[in-house]
């Protein structure tokens, strides 16, 4: 699947989907794992800090903090696997943090997979829905606009011009 043909949703059940997300662009597996390198380095203050593990040519896992309006902040995991002409992007754990003392408020990888092994997480979400609604929607945004600009980037689209 392409970038242009899908974006993250939450499905029927309430999980975001796709989660991996495949995405296709022009490229071996070395080029866009040292092109992603340089996209995290142009878009996060601190690169080395964010970058959690990486095997070269094949995996980037990234640790970062998104400031969400409104609420709390938003502590994210988000892998990156390389092949040669596709990338895959999963988001492996989110939690909102109090931006007072840092604890984890919600975790909205248990709020967004409705799994046994997370037990009560959809009562939760039925019960509380319209405290967490916000949480969860600033995620999917979120995770939207990351493999927007990471795909923009790989795929050399840009919005701004280099005429200078």
């Amino acid at each position: 699947m392409s970038f242009a043909q899908t974006t993250n949703i939450f499905d029927e059940v309430g999980e975001i989907s796709p989660n991996p997300f495949v995405t296709e662009v022009n490229g071996t597996s070395m080029e866009l794992y040292n092109n992603t390198l340089k996209w995290i380095k142009l878009n996060y203050n601190y690169p080395d800090e964010v970058i959690a593990s990486k095997i070269e040519g094949e995996f980037i896992r990234i640790s970062g903090t998104e400031e969400v309006k409104g609420t709390d902040d938003m502590v994210y995991t988000i892998e990156i696997d390389f092949k040669d002409n596709r990338y895959r992007t999963t988001l492996t754990k989110t939690n909102h943090a109090d931006e007072k003392n840092g604890k984890t408020i919600v975790n909205s990888i248990e709020l967004l997979t409705p799994d046994p092994k997370y037990g009560k997480s959809q009562k939760i979400i039925d019960l509380h829905k319209e405290i967490y609604q916000p949480w969860l929607n600033e995620t999917l945004n979120i995770l939207n606009r990351f493999n927007l600009s990471l795909y923009n980037y790989l795929s050399g689209k840009t919005d701004k011009k280099d005429d200078w």
